[in-house]
């Protein structure tokens, strides 16, 4: 879409504001700009007004980002407008967009913690590296949305403020996989990608997806995801949305944590039992042309290290050396054992 006018990605973005107004009548929708998206604009406000209240707006038509307080509950909204992280429109020095959302983000999550709030973290665009493009190679170098230094903070952040941040919520990549982020050896929080409507993906298609969150109003802890798919491949006519899987039922997790995500993927790169494996890449690719007999030991551990290593100097580190990730996971698993001794959104 870059070489797509200003207007066309606006009426774009109406059409879509004006599907979802009509579908979700008497519910808010929490929108977060993406690299294609217009920048924020008065038409934009103007739009999106319906939904984000005076004290969201001001932040928003200066920045694109903005956080909402859950009314009746310690639960905390916060849209990161990602764009301004990435790539040539990243503004990570000196007194503009880019470096404004770093103090605001800070001092939203220091207040958060002050007043036991906890917080949903939503953008576009997370942190960490792309697996499919390099999946298959163990010389892999990865590939990024932030720019380093902008991914470095964002886990600086994440782990300072690990007490506080009940989840993460990402999308960008059109696919359908999770990260963890480690403080110490240790995980402390987790990240969701979610797949995308658009039947793209970088490195391979995927089906459109669609997900459904269910939480604890209360605690804002999540509980469980039904993930929903539509088959584009299906030749028999009609296409209908239907339920792909549920989260905790389909990988076998007791519960939404750092520490069970941690011990997924731990399955995910057992080599040897390639059970695991096969339904994480199904999941991934949405079910479309589902084939893993390409992916060797190599292409596993790349997927491994895209999940557990969010710091893009790590996951080329783990790529380029198995034995070394084998080695520090052994020693993060002896402190996690010490240590232990852990949108459209539906409340509990």
């Amino acid at each position: 879409m870059e070489h797509m006018s200003e207007d066309f990605k606006l009426e774009a973005v109406r059409n879509v504001t004006d599907i979802l107004s009509r579908t979700f009548s008497s519910q808010f929708v929490f929108p977060a700009l993406g690299h294609n998206d217009p920048p924020p604009s008065k038409r934009l406000v103007d739009m999106w007004m319906q939904w984000l209240p005076t004290e969201a707006l001001q932040t928003f038509k200066t920045g694109g980002y903005y956080t909402i307080e859950q009314s009746h509950s310690k639960l905390r909204i916060v849209v990161l407008n990602s764009v301004l992280w990435a790539g040539g429109a990243a503004r990570t020095d000196g007194p503009h967009l880019g470096q404004a959302q770093w103090g605001w983000l800070e001092e939203v999550l220091a207040k958060a913690r002050s007043k036991n709030e906890m917080v949903y973290l939503v953008a576009h665009a997370g942190p960490g590296m792309e697996e499919r493009h390099n999946a298959g190679s163990s010389s892999a170098a990865g590939g990024g949305e932030l720019t380093p230094s902008a991914n470095g903070r964002l886990l600086q952040t994440i782990r300072q403020f690990s007490d506080v941040i009940a989840g993460q919520f990402y999308g960008h990549r059109h696919t359908d996989t999770f990260r963890i982020i480690y403080s110490g050896g240790r995980p402390v929080s987790w990240a969701l990608l979610a797949p995308s409507v658009t039947p793209r993906g970088a490195g391979s298609m995927s089906n459109p997806g669609l997900r459904l969150y269910k939480f604890d109003s209360n605690t804002g802890k999540v509980l469980d995801y039904t993930q929903y798919y539509l088959d584009i491949t299906n030749t028999r006519g009609e296409v209908h949305w239907a339920v792909e899987y549920n989260l905790t039922q389909y990988y076998g997790l007791r519960e939404v944590s750092a520490m069970s995500l941690d011990a997924l993927a731990e399955r995910i790169r057992n080599y040897n039992d390639r059970g695991v494996f096969i339904k994480y890449m199904t999941a991934l690719r949405v079910r479309h042309n589902i084939d893993t007999a390409d992916c060797d030991s190599a292409c596993v551990h790349v997927h491994y290290c895209a999940i557990t290593r969010a710091d893009y100097q790590q996951f080329r580190s783990c790529v380029r050396n198995p034995a070394s990730a084998l080695a520090s996971q052994a020693a993060h698993n002896t402190t996690a054992i010490l240590l232990y001794a852990i949108l459209i959104l539906i409340s509990s």
